[in-house]
């Protein structure tokens, strides 16, 4: 099993992951903190290589999702940004960024990075995600890209307050 280093070795790059990351993306799913988790779970509370393999990683394989990863020299993973379904039109988007690297532009930079490549690559209409209302940071960065609030509710699996909000990116 893969372990999460405490901090980056050498630089970051942003790269496209491959069945071959499915450890390295476990470990920083095991390693992403409790404030992060609560605003970051994709794949659920608990991450594991096999859910990833069918999971992301098999729509990745099938065309039905794009993704980006931020690693260090090391292959280490740091970032993680998606567009699932995508095959729909209707892209949902996700990212997350370890606790350690939060506030240093790179969720900005791992996002443009990826609706640059969507854009380029695939024919969708919108991008949707939900995020947890009191993240301030990534409701700003959301809305910085031109997504816009669509409706606020309540989660039922962890009671906390959302917005749904979406972007419209093309005809198709």
């Amino acid at each position: 099993m893969a372990e999460q280093p405490d901090r980056p070795t050498g630089e970051l790059s942003i790269d496209t992951p491959s069945a071959d990351d499915v450890p390295a993306m476990a470990a920083f799913y095991r390693d992403l903190s409790p404030v992060v988790v609560r605003a970051y779970r994709p794949y659920g509370w608990k991450v594991t290589e096999p859910s990833l393999r069918d999971g992301p990683f098999a729509r990745l394989a099938d065309g039905d999702e794009a993704a980006l990863i931020l690693r260090d020299d090391a292959r280490a993973i740091w970032g993680h940004a998606f567009l699932s379904d995508v095959k729909s039109g209707a892209a949902h988007f996700g990212i997350g960024i370890h606790q350690s690297l939060l506030g240093g532009g790179l969720g900005r930079k791992l996002m443009a990075a990826l609706l640059d490549q969507a854009g380029r690559e695939l024919q969708l209409k919108e991008i949707r995600l939900t995020c947890v209302q009191d993240n301030a940071a990534a409701v700003d960065l959301y809305l910085s890209f031109g997504f816009e609030k669509t409706k606020e509710f309540i989660e039922e699996n962890d009671g906390l307050p959302y917005f749904a909000m979406r972007k419209l990116v093309s005809d198709g």
